[in-house]
């Protein structure tokens, strides 16, 4: 009787195990990297994701080359005032485009927008949804809404959530025609008054690609860490896809379902010493 029970259980885990099998996109991620930390690269890896880092003002557009990646993200919270490449006229602004404009996904962080009032970055303003042009003034702090629940790039996140005290910095700049907001923000540490609400994110389709961009420097600048919601923004970012891109399927399985196989297995293993206790009793 207890070897029946054994293979309905043993039946029971080859069924089951295909079906606890989800498949999330897997990404050659680019970082190109604020100097802060691991903090993003590491989340990302933790995903399931393939990461190169490297700051960005070594990078020149093909070093490495951009055909061996499906995104690119630019962190710019923590060292910030310098171009691309470390030069106004580098060939890696014209790399981003191409990449974007060929399927690629780019996703941006302050201070971006900050920099470019400054007449710095001016490189990626054809690839930005942000209209630098704009440009009010920058806050922190204030209330993260995601005004698009359903969307890709909201998923894993609360309807809301308040930024880091003191902490999270954005600017208050305008939308260029076309671009779609998914999560908007409040900053409340303006007395001026002259920067009270902003976009927190939003993205603008180019060519097969598309282009997004974050209105917040994650805390680096303070030398904070992001909260777990900016960085699920990023694993969104990583997933997210303009009509070109191919990304490979990973196997990826729930916590749920890792949990209901460790009991069944344990199942398994207990019924079976308790048979071999038997049998060395008799």
């Amino acid at each position: 009787m207890k070897y029946g029970i054994q293979r309905t259980l043993l039946l029971i885990l080859v069924l089951i195990a295909p079906l606890t099998i989800s498949y999330a996109q897997a990404a050659d991620i680019l970082i190109l990297d604020d100097d802060y930390g691991t903090e993003v690269e590491d989340d990302l890896t933790s995903a399931g994701h393939t990461v190169t880092s490297l700051s960005y003002y070594d990078w020149e557009g093909d070093n490495p080359n951009l055909s061996a990646f499906d995104v690119v993200i630019l962190l710019n919270g923590y060292e910030y005032g310098y171009e691309l490449g470390d030069d106004e006229n580098s060939p890696a602004y014209a790399a981003l485009e191409e990449f974007i404009r060929s399927g690629g996904t780019f996703a941006s962080t302050e201070w971006v927008i900050y920099d470019m009032d400054d007449d710095i970055k001016l490189g990626l303003d054809p690839i930005l949804p942000a209209d630098y042009t704009s440009y009010v003034d920058y806050n922190y702090s204030g209330t993260y809404t995601v005004l698009q629940g359903d969307h890709p790039l909201a998923a894993g996140l609360p309807t809301t959530w308040d930024a880091a005290e003191d902490a999270d910095g954005g600017s208050c700049t305008d939308l260029k025609p076309g671009a779609i907001t998914v999560i908007s923000r409040s900053m409340d540490d303006d007395p001026t008054g002259d920067c009270l609400t902003a976009y927190a994110l939003a993205y603008l389709n180019i060519g097969q690609g598309v282009s997004i961009h974050l209105n917040s420097d994650l805390g680096h600048e303070d030398d904070v860490d992001a909260t777990p919601q900016l960085l699920q923004i990023l694993r969104n970012v990583a997933t997210f896809r303009g009509e070109g891109a191919s990304p490979v399927a990973v196997p990826m399985m729930s916590a749920a379902m890792l949990a209901l196989l460790a009991a069944l297995l344990l199942i398994l293993a207990l019924r079976t010493r308790r048979g071999q206790l038997s049998t060395l009793d008799r």
